[in-house]
Formats: structure tokens, C-alpha cells, sequence
């Protein structure tokens, strides 16, 4: 296990966390990661760069009140590979900020390499991601035999995601697990309504939130 807390890396001439956790061998120790109250503001890179990896089990990675402003890259860049049977691989995120990225806000991928496949699972709740030049929200996910994509209305949330998304260069949310749809309900999306130009891939948007619930200061 891995815990990064109360972490400040600013202006750093790459990334400002990274972060490559394995696990090797069949059995394995289950891989579980968590960054809260850190800020990775102004890197030339990504702002949290996080890679776990667990080959013979599950792989899980947790964001709690963390910031990314103004990142060349990425805002928060997270891949969590599960390779044990049957082992998920999950990644969520809680309270997060990521604003003025120079590509997407929130980039997650969860993998599953197992020959007895586990589940992929991505969620998020009380997120903003906003002005970042690419995505707000990009989702790749692969190799497993179930997926759960929850930003609101989906199994983990199903009241709602209460996230802020929009104002993104390219799409404020884009999925991109085939044959999948993302969950992304009671949202606010920066005008109501939104707009499928907002959204890329399988999204269930709608109903949506009519108001910003985190107005930024």
C-alpha cells in the first residue's frame, strides 16, 4: 500500500507527483493507492502521474481533495492494472480540482489482464474539471468481464455525481470503453441544457443539475 498526504509539488520541471506502484507474481499483494490533500499546480509535465500495478491481484486508486491547475500535461494522469482472477481494478475520485490543464483535466485507465477476468471500475463524486485544453473527463478502460463508469446514476452514486464539467477544449467528458456506457448524471455541465457537443462515446448525461454546485471562486 501506498499513501501520499498534505503533499505540495509545485513548479516542477516534469511531473509534480509520479508514482509507479507493482506487484508481481501470482498472489500477489493487492495494490491499493490513495493521494489526498495534495496540490500539483504549474508542472511541465502531468500535474499526479500515478501507475498500479498488481499482476497477480487487484489494483485500486483513490484521489481525496486533491488540486491540478495550469499542467502542461495532464492534470491527474491514473492507470490502475489488475491481473490477479477475478481481481478488479478501481479508480475514483473525491472532491478533485483540475483547471487549466494543458491536455486533458482527468485522464483514468483501468485495466484487467487476467486470463479469469476481474471487473473495471471508474468513478467520481464532487469532482470539477474545467478550461483544461483537451478533455475534462477521459475514460479508457479494458480487458475485463464487467465495467462500472460512475460519475452519477450508476451503481456507486445512484442519486447523482454532483460534479462540475465543462468549459473543456475538446469534450468536457469522453468515453472511450467501447460497448460501454458512462453513468453521468446530475451533473452540472455549464449551461442548461447541455449539449452533445459537450460528450464523446456512450454517456448517460441527462437529467442534469441546472446549477454549478462548486462555483469557483
Amino acid at each position: 500500500n501506498a499513501f501520499f498526504e498534505d503533499i505540495t509539488a509545485n513548479a516542477n520541471g516534469a511531473n509534480g507527483l509520479r508514482a509507479n506502484v507493482k506487484t508481481v507474481g501470482p498472489g500477489g499483494a493487492w495494490v491499493f493507492l490513495t493521494v489526498s490533500n495534495s496540490v500539483a499546480n504549474g508542472n511541465t509535465a502531468d500535474g499526479f502521474s500515478v501507475d498500479a500495478v498488481a499482476t497477480g491481484n487487484a489494483a485500486q486508486v483513490f484521489f481525496d481533495n486533491v488540486t491540478a491547475i495550469t499542467n502542461a500535461g495532464d492534470g491527474i494522469d491514473v492507470a490502475a492494472t489488475a491481473g490477479g482472477a477475478l481481481a478488479p481494478a478501481i479508480i475514483g475520485f473525491t472532491d478533485t480540482l483540475t483547471l487549466d490543464n494543458g491536455i486533458h483535466g482527468v485522464r483514468a485507465n483501468a485495466r484487467v489482464t487476467a486470463a479469469l477476468p476481474g471487473s473495471a471500475n471508474i468513478w467520481g463524486h464532487d469532482m470539477v474539471s474545467a478550461y483544461n485544453t483537451s478533455n475534462g473527463v477521459n475514460l479508457q478502460a479494458s480487458g475485463a468481464s464487467a465495467y462500472a463508469l460512475d460519475f452519477g446514476g450508476g451503481v456507486f452514486f445512484p442519486a447523482g455525481g454532483n460534479n462540475s464539467f465543462y468549459a473543456n477544449g475538446y469534450r468536457d467528458m469522453r468515453n472511450q470503453v467501447g460497448g460501454q456506457t458512462a453513468m453521468a448524471e446530475n451533473n452540472w455541465w455549464g449551461q442548461d441544457p447541455p449539449v452533445a457537443g459537450q460528450f464523446q462515446g456512450s454517456i448517460d448525461y441527462t437529467p442534469w443539475l441546472a446549477t454549478d454546485p462548486h462555483p469557483l471562486p
